[in-house]
C-alpha cells in the first residue's frame, strides 16, 4: 500500500512539472497562459529590448562623456528632472598606480573606475579593464545618500571639493597617498565625502 501512494504522489508531481513547461513554452511563444493572464506578447518587443534606458525611466540621468583622454577634466551628466542640488557639469579625476577615477561632485558618485594594470579582455585592445562605467555601453556606478526623506543628503546634493579644487589629482613623486574631500549641506546636515588613493 505505501508503494502505491508513492507512486501516485511521484505521478502527482511529474504531471504538474508537464503542466507548468507546457505553460512556460505557451508564453514564450506569445500564447495565453494556462492559468489566465495576459500573453508574453505585453512585454516590450525585441528591439526596445536593450534599447535606451533613460527612455524607460527619466530619473535615470544621462550618460557622461568619459572617451576624454587621461589627465582632462572631463564634463559630467547634467543632474535628471527632479533631482536636488545642481549639478557642476564637471567630473574630477584622480588616480594612482592601480587604479584611474571619474568624481561626479553631484552627490561625489564615482562614474567611472579603470584599473590600470589589467587589460580588458573581451575588448582586446590594450584598454585598461572597466570597473564602472557610466556610457552609452551600460550603467555601472557607486553611489550613496539618504533615502525617506526629502531634505537629507542623497546621491544628488550638489558637493564642492574642500581645497576648493576641481583639478586632476594624480600620485606622483614620493607621495604615498592622495586623497578627495568633497562636502556639502542639505536639510541642515553637513555632509563631506572622502576619496583616498595609496600606492600599490
Amino acid at each position: 500500500m505505501q508503494t502505491q501512494t508513492q507512486r501516485m504522489i511521484l505521478w502527482i508531481v511529474f504531471s504538474m512539472s508537464l503542466l507548468f513547461l507546457w505553460d512556460a513554452w505557451q508564453k514564450h511563444n506569445g500564447q495565453a497562459s494556462l492559468f489566465g493572464g495576459s500573453p508574453a506578447g505585453g512585454q516590450a518587443p525585441p528591439d526596445k529590448i536593450g534599447g535606451d534606458p533613460q527612455a524607460a525611466d527619466a530619473t535615470i540621468p544621462p550618460a557622461a562623456l568619459t572617451s576624454a583622454p587621461a589627465g582632462t577634466v572631463v564634463p559630467a551628466a547634467s543632474e535628471a528632472p527632479g533631482g536636488a542640488g545642481a549639478s557642476s557639469g564637471r567630473l574630477i579625476r584622480m588616480g594612482n598606480d592601480v587604479l584611474a577615477l571619474e568624481i561626479d561632485p553631484v552627490g561625489g558618485v564615482v562614474r567611472r573606475a579603470e584599473l590600470r594594470q589589467h587589460r580588458d579582455l573581451v575588448a582586446n585592445d590594450g584598454r585598461p579593464f572597466v570597473l564602472l562605467k557610466d556610457d552609452a555601453s551600460g550603467v555601472y556606478l557607486a553611489q550613496s545618500g539618504f533615502i525617506g526623506a526629502p531634505d537629507l543628503p542623497t546621491h544628488r546634493t550638489a558637493l564642492v571639493p574642500a581645497d576648493g579644487s576641481s583639478a586632476q589629482r594624480e600620485l606622483a613623486g614620493a607621495a604615498d597617498s592622495i586623497s578627495l574631500t568633497l562636502a556639502g549641506e542639505s536639510g541642515g546636515l553637513k555632509l563631506s565625502r572622502t576619496y583616498p588613493l595609496r600606492r600599490g
